[in-house]
């Protein structure tokens, strides 16, 4: 049997190729003429998601993507003002966490990431909502008695 490699050509090209083999025994050279065709490598899909949707954004942005067979799938995560990065999840399984996965394509893959807000933030938007809803119950108050 024989392996060859042949630079990228497209689907269903048909590639000429001359084989050249030597018998070291009889010092005799044979000669062969051989047709390829070649085909797309299998197709696999990785579905890239942000837990919460509004904790930030990925690159490649969240969707379907394709990836060819043995490719490996890049993904950044860039967080949204006030989230920080958490983890990533690859097929329900913790895959790290910096902010890049590198996915080997050899299946089809799910991956999430998850994203937390700070907890500043979360104290700073409960204590703005506490403050807030108290400033709209004292103007509802004033003009509630103002109309007496």
């Amino acid at each position: 049997m024989y392996r060859a490699t042949i630079p990228k050509q497209p689907k269903d090209t048909v590639v000429l190729f001359y084989i050249n083999a030597t018998d070291f025994e009889t010092n005799s050279v044979t000669s062969n003429v051989a047709n390829c065709t070649v085909l797309d490598l299998p197709k696999y899909y990785l579905t890239i998601s942000v837990q919460p949707v509004e904790g930030g954004a990925t690159t490649p942005p969240v969707g379907l993507r394709s990836y060819t067979e043995g490719e490996n799938a890049t993904v950044t995560i860039t967080v949204a003002e006030g989230s920080e990065f958490d983890y990533w999840e690859l097929d329900g399984t913790n895959a790290g966490t910096t902010t890049t996965c590198i996915v080997s394509m050899n299946t089809n893959h799910t991956l999430i990431a998850h994203v937390k807000m700070k907890t500043g933030m979360l104290i700073e938007f409960i204590v703005g909502g506490a403050i807030a809803g108290i400033v709209i119950v004292a103007i509802a108050v004033f003009f509630i008695r103002k109309r007496k």
